[in-house]
Formats: structure tokens, sequence, C-alpha cells
């Protein structure tokens, strides 16, 4: 005899389809008496320790990225100042040690590690949080980078502070230096065209006071002299030394003027006009304009 099927056999399928609508029944009863998630309290006290271990987390990160770019702040603005103190520190072992000459070479090769040090750790530093450096910063660290030889960091920060200029001052500062910069790699059209910009801020920035101006025009042109002396493009000299006369005599009488003169003075005097390169802390190696009240009539 043959196998019947459930499907043949209408009893079985009957009793099959009860059990079936039985369970689902049970299971319709056993949700029904569950509560909601949040009327559930193991749950909802579950849930409020994940979000409040969350928001505890979320407020510990950002408090602990503020102070680490505090502390790194504080570390950069420690080496500027070490920075800053470095060319009065030398010009001293100068005056001090004027009659002892190999003492003199021997501090003065120490000061040079130190220049190196610091400018460096700086440069690593402003790696860090590029966001939280100003232009000056940049710049000074450049200047400082360029003169121990380390062109191609100081050139990135030399860029990051063109970026980051907020006003005439910062962007006149990093064209300068920027400008030094390409000379120094033989990039000689470029350089120029950044010096040129400098000496063009004021097409891009209204000011009216033409004695700012001149002070400006003046400063990015001895500036110019200087870096092309370095460059040793000589033939380049002389013609931004005259340019630089002809602002300086725009400038009033006082005791501005009677330092630019002097300046001016001394470049036209050096065998190839290269001057005496300034120092890291005076206002022409940040390539900051002079402060208008500066320009007073002198009593003479």
């Amino acid at each position: 005899m043959s196998e019947i099927s459930d499907s043949d056999n209408p009893t079985r399928s009957s009793e099959k389809l009860a059990q079936i609508e039985g369970e689902v029944a049970a299971l319709k009863a056993t949700l029904s008496r569950e509560k909601p998630w949040y009327k559930e309290a193991s749950t909802l006290v579950s849930s409020l320790a994940f979000i409040f271990s969350l928001g505890t987390t979320v407020v510990s990160y950002i408090r602990s990225g503020q102070q680490d770019v505090h502390a790194a702040r504080a570390e950069l603005q420690s080496y500027i100042e070490k920075l800053s103190s470095l060319p009065r520190e030398y010009y001293q072992l100068q005056k001090d040690f004027q009659g002892n000459p190999q003492a003199l070479v021997d501090l003065s090769g120490t000061m040079n590690g130190q220049l190196i040090f610091f400018s460096r750790r700086a440069s690593e530093v402003i790696k860090q949080i590029p966001n939280q450096v100003s232009s000056t910063e940049a710049t000074f660290v450049a200047a400082a980078l360029f003169q121990t030889g380390t062109y191609t960091e100081g050139g990135k920060l030399a860029q990051l502070a063109i970026d980051k200029a907020k006003n005439y001052n910062d962007e006149i500062a990093a064209d300068r230096n920027y400008g030094r910069y390409l000379l120094y790699q033989g990039r000689f059209s470029d350089g120029r065209m950044k010096l040129q910009s400098a000496l063009e801020i004021f097409s891009k920035y209204a000011e009216n006071n033409e004695d700012v101006k001149n002070v400006s025009a003046f400063e990015t042109e001895i500036w110019w002299a200087q870096s092309e002396a370095a460059a040793h493009q000589t033939n380049e000299v002389r013609g931004h030394m005259s340019n630089a006369a002809v602002y300086l005599s725009k400038i009033p009488l006082g005791p501005v003027k009677d330092q630019y003169t002097q300046r001016l003075a001394l470049l036209q005097a050096t065998p190839g006009g290269s001057g005496t390169m300034v120092g890291l802390n005076t206002p022409q190696a940040s390539g900051s304009v002079v402060e208008i009240d500066k320009l007073q009539p002198s009593s003479k």
C-alpha cells in the first residue's frame, strides 16, 4: 500500500494548522505582555549609562586636545623667545671677547648650534599645530631656518606664513621672507615677483598714510638689495639701493629717518652692497612696518 502524504490527509493537515495557530497566539500573548524598551528600568538605565559614558569620552577627548595645543603653543613660544635672544647674546659676545678671537669663535659655534636646534624644534612644533600658528610666528621661524641653511623646511613655513597672513604687516613680512628664500634657491624670477608683491602691498590693502607707505617701501628695497647680494646677484643691488634712497627722501625728519640713513650708508659702503645681514630680533628680519608713531620730526 502506498504512503499517504500530509497534503492528501485532511485530518493531519488540520491538526498541524491548529498547532501553528496555537504557537502564534502564544507568541502574541507574550509580546503583548512585554513593555516598550523605554519602560524597562534595566534597559533605560543601561542606555543612559552608555550615553553618559560617550559624552564623558567626547568631552575628555576635546579637553585633552586643547591641553595638547596649549602645551605645544607654550613650547613654541619658548623657542621663539630663545631665538630672539640669540642675536643680542652674539653681539654681547663680540664685545666681551673682542680681545680673544679663539674664545669668540668657539662660543659663536655654540650659539650657531643653538640656532639650529631651536629653529628646528620650533619647526617641528608648528607642524603639530599649523592651524594654531600665526603668520608672524611662521615667518620668524622660517627666517631662522634660512639662516641655518635649512631651506626646504624654511620654504614650507614661508608659504604657510603667506597663507595665514591677515593684514598688510603679515603679508609684507611673509612676501619678503619667501622672496629671499626663492633667490637663495636660484629661482630669481619667482623671488623677485614675491618681493615686488611686498613693494606693491598697498594696492591690495587700503592705507592713506603716505609715511607708512614710504617706510614700508624703503624697508622692502633694502631687504631686496641685501637678498640679491646674498644670492650673488650684484648687478641687481645698486638699483634697489637707489630706489631705497628715493623712498628715504620722502620720510619725515626724525629718529627713524636718521636710523635708515645710517643703514643705507652702511649698505652702500659695503663691497658688493650686501651690508650687514640683519638679526632675528630686528623689525627688518620679521619684515614688519615701523609704527607710525615713531615717525615724529626730530628736534634738530
